[in-house]
Order: structure tokens, then C-alpha cells, then sequence
């Protein structure tokens, strides 16, 4: 009876010993929220909220990029996203080993200032149009280790 009290002791010493660490070598990017869901006036501000890990602590960038499923300028000309893919650099921060934080990125429909501004699109003729878009996020850590992609609800955004 004493053997199997100490074995039983002994087995729950070692599932406990290896659980998993939620750090791994590439860093870790979640969607926490996303302050709403369509644009319609001028100056209207769009929060996207997330949580992110690394292990080394050396997270050094966030890429965004803007999917449109109205407008036909795939180009991203119409837009001041004018990448494929923007890249905006996180602040800097002290770099500590197993690093959890948070990011929040700020966009503005038709604005101005420090904000990703966020138009709605124009077809050829120049004529504006409601568009509805959808972002998709990676963040890279100074190794160049990516996140999984992280995609965003689709966002309305109303022709103004």
C-alpha cells in the first residue's frame, strides 16, 4: 500500500514537472479587440487590440496588411496603406527574456496625424464607394522569427 502511495506521489511530480511553456523561439500575436466594425464619419478612430509573447524579448515589428473585398484597386494606391504590406515599428521597450505585452494599433477614416489613415476606395472613374476590408497582422522578432497571422473581423468602411 505504501509503495503505491509513493508511486502515485512519484507520477504526479512528473506530469507536473513537464508542462509546456507558453513561450516558444517564434513570438505569439492574438487578437485581443477591435473597437468597431465600420467607419463612417470622418475622423473616426479604429483600435485594433492585441496581446503578443516572446521568448527572447526582442520583438521589434508588426506587419498589417489591408484585404479589400469591394474596391478594385488592389494597388492600395486609393488607400494610404501604400504597401502590400505596412510595417510599423513597435516602441521600444526593455528587452527581457519570456516578454508578454500588448499592442494596439491606431487607424483613422479620413484623417490625419500619427493614425493609419484608412480611406474608402475609388473605382476608375474616381467615384467613391463603400468598401469592406478585413486586416490581416504579423508580428517579427529582431531573429526574424513571424507569428502565426492574425486576421481581423471585416471592417465596413462607408463612402463619405
Amino acid at each position: 500500500m505504501r509503495a503505491k502511495i509513493v508511486l502515485l506521489l512519484v507520477l504526479a511530480i512528473i506530469v507536473n514537472s513537464c508542462s509546456k511553456s507558453q513561450f516558444g523561439t517564434r513570438p505569439t500575436l492574438s487578437l485581443v479587440s477591435v473597437s468597431t466594425t465600420r467607419l463612417e464619419n470622418t475622423g473616426d478612430e479604429l483600435f485594433f487590440t492585441f496581446n503578443f509573447t516572446d521568448k527572447q524579448g526582442e520583438v521589434d515589428t508588426l506587419f498589417m496588411k489591408r484585404n479589400t473585398l469591394v474596391c478594385s484597386d488592389t494597388s492600395n494606391t486609393g488607400f494610404s496603406i501604400n504597401n502590400i504590406y505596412d510595417t510599423l515599428l513597435i516602441p521600444p521597450y526593455s528587452a527581457t527574456s519570456y516578454q508578454k505585452g500588448q499592442i494596439t494599433v491606431t487607424c483613422v477614416y479620413s484623417g490625419s496625424g500619427d493614425a493609419i489613415n484608412l480611406n474608402t476606395c475609388a473605382n476608375s472613374a474616381n467615384a467613391f464607394k463603400t468598401d469592406t476590408s478585413y486586416f490581416l497582422f504579423c508580428l517579427k522578432d529582431h531573429s526574424g522569427y513571424l507569428s502565426d497571422t492574425v486576421k481581423s473581423p471585416k471592417i465596413t468602411i462607408v463612402k463619405n
